[in-house]
């Protein structure tokens, strides 16, 4: 009986023991695995800052450059100004490829999952999906506008530089040559006036705005006014009609544009103040 009994005693201590140590290895595998997770949601937190941090630079940076190329064109609205666009990979990073869940997780493991908390983590990714979808628009827009003015910059070189010049030149010298009776007309002084000095300075100053105000309006205004059915004059009416309204529409589109961008500065700007407000909301 006594041998029973130790036996069963001893089975029991056996028992209590391993369990208690299979207890004990789980509370410090528990232990371990929180200080891991709490470990890794501050590396993930780290890494989180650093791309944000980097994110607002990146857009205050393309902010600073839409204002200059704003100034630019309004100063020279036909002129090729170059605009830089800022590549902001951790935008996109985040935004797209960064799973909102794990961050979620990360977030509120390092600053709790009260409410204030989850708007402001929410408030965070609403600004950076407001902020990436302003980028999108504003790259498209940006490609789509350079697009139109090339079209439109090369369509009025075709009209007004080579169009009207070569026309102006070659009637001219047709008048001179051939047609002695329009010598003493208003059409052959407004060629000599506004081709020799136009073709003088040509060669150092030939932009849009000096086409258009040096050679293209000049006979526009004067062949609209008292030439219109001169059929002489019907080629050089029409190139200069088209030059015009090429330069008139580019202004118009130019003017849209500004606007376009003024939209998307605002749109930043008003991202970034968010932004930054869940940021502080971090620290």
């Amino acid at each position: 009986m006594n041998e029973f009994l130790k036996l069963t005693l001893s089975s029991l201590l056996a028992t209590c023991s391993a369990l208690c140590l299979f207890y004990i290895k789980l509370y410090y595998d528990r232990r371990q695995e929180k200080k891991n997770k709490k470990t890794e949601a501050d590396a993930t937190i780290e890494y989180l800052c650093c791309m944000l941090n980097e994110i607002v630079l990146c857009v205050e940076q393309q902010l600073k450059i839409y204002d200059e190329y704003i100034t630019s064109l309004k100063r020279a609205p036909h002129a090729d100004h170059l605009l830089i666009v800022v590549v902001n990979g951790n935008l996109e990073r985040l935004v797209k490829n960064f799973e909102h869940s794990t961050l979620f997780h990360a977030y509120i493991l390092k600053f709790g999952n009260d409410q204030k908390q989850i708007v402001n983590f929410h408030t965070m990714i609403g600004a950076l999906e407001f902020m990436y979808s302003t980028n999108n628009k504003a790259i498209d827009f940006t490609k789509q506008f350079r697009e139109y003015f090339k079209q439109q910059k090369n369509d009025y070189f075709k009209f007004g530089y080579e169009g009207v010049q070569q026309e102006a030149i070659t009637l001219r010298s047709r008048i001179e040559n051939d047609v002695k009776e329009y010598q003493n007309s208003s059409v052959y002084k407004v060629l000599n006036n506004t081709l020799e000095p136009y073709l003088k300075n040509a060669s150092t100053a030939v932009s849009m705005q000096y086409i258009q105000e040096h050679l293209v309006m000049p006979l526009y205004l004067e062949i609209s006014a008292n030439h219109r059915s001169e059929n002489d004059l019907v080629l050089l009416r029409q190139n200069s009609e088209r030059a015009t309204y090429i330069y008139n529409d580019m202004i118009l589109q130019t003017e849209g544009a500004i606007k376009h961008f003024k939209m998307f500065n605002k749109a930043f700007v008003t991202s970034v103040k968010a932004l930054r407000e869940a940021m502080d909301a971090m620290k």
